[in-house]
């Protein structure tokens, strides 16, 4: 540890997971390389010319080029957010009535809050990186709602909604704000000052919104019962990031 750092600084683990990908693009004994080659270019050219493509093609040679997209292959149903670039909400809406608490939250980010039926979306891929939201029933095993605004704070989502508060149909978060805490080992005038590990309160903060847009990336929450804080880390790297 102290000669190497941190396990996610050095570890290989990102390249012995991707053998599981090369042995998927052998379908004969003969010629391997070549084959894990001609495959690897062609799944490389796909994503790089879709844009380029699509627009001269039929709906029917749409349809089957937006089928080799990866999210097309992991997910039944996937939706774009034209508001937000590089936002695509994962699975099928769920449409419920807003509740008072949800309602509230909006109206951070809008004083004209007219809907009373919105969208509920549990996951999402921003900026290449698949978030899900508290709510995600099947998110059992790691915390994969914290994540890092714009502005630099911490936040956690509870939900994902869609929906018009004036301003046209729009894609907002709904959570909680991590907020600073004071704990000496973080400090500044700790003898090691470890700036991408942050306290953070215990106490819930109320729920307020936020657009998705403001989402930078996804951040390593921790919580031990023996500190008085949690901890939120920011990635140095997201090779080995389970998405």
């Amino acid at each position: 540890m102290q000669d190497w750092g941190p396990l996610w600084a050095h570890s290989a683990f990102m390249f012995e997971s991707f053998n599981a990908v090369l042995l998927k693009m052998i379908r004969g004994t003969q010629g391997v390389p070549t084959q894990i080659l001609h495959t690897f270019c062609l799944t490389c050219a796909i994503p790089a010319n879709v844009s380029s493509v699509l627009p001269k093609c039929t709906p029917d040679e749409r349809a089957f080029i937006e089928s080799l997209t990866v999210h097309k292959r992991t997910s039944k149903s996937a939706q774009k957010v034209h508001s937000h670039p590089g936002v695509t909400l994962l699975g099928r809406p769920k449409y419920r009535h807003l509740p008072r608490s949800h309602y509230v939250a909006l109206h951070s980010v809008s004083d004209t809050v007219s809907q009373s039926i919105v969208a509920y979306y549990d996951r999402a891929v921003i900026r290449g990186e698949i978030v899900h939201s508290g709510n995600y029933g099947k998110e059992l095993k790691r915390n994969s709602y914290t994540v890092k605004l714009s502005d630099g704070s911490y936040y956690q989502v509870v939900t994902f909604v869609v929906c018009d508060v004036g301003c046209g149909t729009n894609c907002y978060a709904v959570g909680r704000y991590l907020r600073p805490a004071p704990y000496r080992l973080c400090s500044s005038k700790a003898p090691l000052k470890l700036k991408h590990i942050n306290p953070v309160s215990k106490i819930a903060s109320p729920l307020v919104a936020v657009p998705v847009s403001d989402i930078v990336g996804k951040c390593v929450f921790v919580s031990l019962s023996v500190h008085s804080v949690n901890f939120v880390c920011d990635q140095i790297h997201s090779h080995d990031c389970c998405i």
